[in-house]
């Protein structure tokens, strides 16, 4: 439903033009995985370390219980079986089960498109286009439900033994784990593990049979690895994988898996380590410190501040289980720390990392308005420059260098007659078959050289077929007309 939402916001212009769903397209996307990875990982944690926190940080916790999908109470249903089993079998089955429907719909989609009647190359393109966004969708929805999933299946291996030598599961005590029902269910769910524990995998083969476009040779320079990563973002065959390495450096192209594993050990494999809670926190605590160290040296993010953000989420998990631990010892009376001093503690430690992402998604908001204000710079008029001399040309274009266009962006003219110079102030520059786009020269009227005549001469005057038009901006789009 999120992912469905977010598709049909972002290619909704009426949608994107709301104040506050532009706001929310401006938060990076690598500061919400930092966001959705960290609040997954702190709100497993009073299960994982068997603890209550004290309020308001448990309020907080059942708030963000949305990221580890607990709000889905699937032990209220009433079956004919044990109730934990039925549960088990439906955090399994479910995802499968809405991964196949989504590429039933998929296929649905792709079929309407061959009977619409369109032409091969509108066909190609639409169909490439289904087979992007279901990929994207699922890779997106593996993302999201991976390390909770695999916390339920890893929970069946969680037992208590008793000074009777008896041995119950900790979840779900009316369960004998030496029972043959008890094996039976194990033998199952290993198998639904193998699978979901394939997906990473999956992931991993997908990114290195393309490891030399995600990461592009360039020459050594200042701005190799800018030059570099726009080279991968605009390859079109990687774009079903987009999700998995749009986030990251080139270099670092693999680090989607080894982050998802983190979670794994953070979500799943903690609560296996010992059945003393203190020792699990203290596990917890050691694996937060790594993972600070790991965040600090990798830097694994293109944005850096995002970089930034990573590091100090870093922190906020390794607080976390801290102050689990020192709940479980009975030491906050050292710190001079009562229950709710502590909780609120928590609460302001664990929102800073949102704190920061709104910060630079509100720097990113007022960036884009100042682009939007040089967009009005756009040709909005036509001027007769005919009798320009060099000078008025120099003028001129210092002025529109000065207001109208940013630095990321060049000013280069394309020549041509004044009725073909209106034409393309309503449908744009026509891309022309022959030259395979639109030409356009560096050289201002006064600079121009025959060749650059010649070229657009044929462009012109001899009928150069064009191709559909595209609409330009200020980066290839002409000031005047000849």
């Amino acid at each position: 439903v999120a992912a469905c939402s977010y598709l049909a916001v972002k290619n909704n212009p009426h949608f994107r033009n709301l104040r506050a769903v532009e706001f929310c397209l401006n938060i990076e996307s690598g500061s919400l995985k930092v966001i959705w990875v960290t609040y997954q990982i702190i709100t497993s944690a009073s299960f994982t370390l068997e603890i209550q926190f004290p309020s308001p940080f448990s309020n907080m916790l059942s708030f963000l219980s949305v990221f580890s999908f607990d709000f889905l109470a699937f032990e209220c249903l009433k079956t004919r079986e044990n109730a934990y089993f039925a549960t088990t079998y439906i955090w399994c089955m479910l995802p499968i089960l809405i991964a196949f429907l989504t590429g039933v719909f998929g296929l649905l989609r792709a079929l309407s498109t061959h009977l619409k009647g369109l032409n091969q190359t509108e066909k190609e393109t639409k169909l490439e286009k289904i087979a992007n966004q279901h990929i994207w969708l699922f890779l997106f929805f593996t993302y999201l439900v991976l390390p909770p999933v695999t916390n339920k299946q890893l929970q069946i291996f969680d037992c208590v033994t008793l000074y009777s030598g008896e041995s119950y599961l900790r979840k779900e005590t009316s369960i004998d784990c030496a029972s043959s029902e008890y094996y039976e269910f194990l033998v199952v769910v290993i198998l639904f593990i193998i699978i979901y524990q394939m997906i990473p995998i999956i992931w991993f083969f997908a990114l290195f049979r393309k490891r030399s476009e995600l990461n592009p040779k360039v020459p050594a320079s200042s701005d190799a690895e800018t030059q570099a990563m726009i080279i991968r973002n605009e390859n079109e065959t990687l774009a079903p994988i987009r999700f998995l390495y749009y986030d990251y450096k080139c270099n670092k192209w693999w680090f989607e898996i080894v982050d998802m594993y983190r979670r794994i050990v953070f979500i799943g494999i903690v609560p296996l380590v010992s059945s003393i809670p203190t020792t699990r926190a203290s596990f917890g605590c050691l694996f937060a410190i790594v993972s600070v160290a790991y965040y600090r040296e990798e830097r694994p993010y293109r944005v850096e501040f995002t970089n930034t953000i990573a590091h100090i989420a870093q922190f906020c998990i390794l607080i976390t289980f801290y102050a689990a631990l020192t709940i479980e010892t009975k030491s906050m009376i050292n710190f001079g720390l009562e229950h709710e001093k502590l909780g609120l503690f928590l609460v302001l430690v664990n929102l800073v990392i949102t704190t920061l992402s709104c910060w630079l998604a509100y720097k990113g908001f007022r960036m884009q308005k100042k682009q939007n204000e040089l967009k009005k710079y756009k040709s909005t008029f036509n001027e007769d420059a005919r009798g320009f001399n060099p000078n008025k040309f120099n003028t001129t274009f210092q002025a529109i260098w000065k207001h109208s266009i940013p630095a990321s962006h060049t000013l280069v003219f394309h020549y041509t007659s004044h009725q073909l110079a209106l034409q393309a102030r309503q449908s744009g520059l026509p891309a022309q078959r022959c030259f395979n786009g639109i030409p356009f020269t560096l050289r201002q009227p006064h600079s121009a050289v025959a060749h650059d005549f010649d070229v657009f001469g044929v462009s012109n005057e001899r009928g150069c077929s064009s191709r559909g038009s595209s609409s330009s901006d200020s980066s290839s789009r002409s000031s005047n007309s000849s």
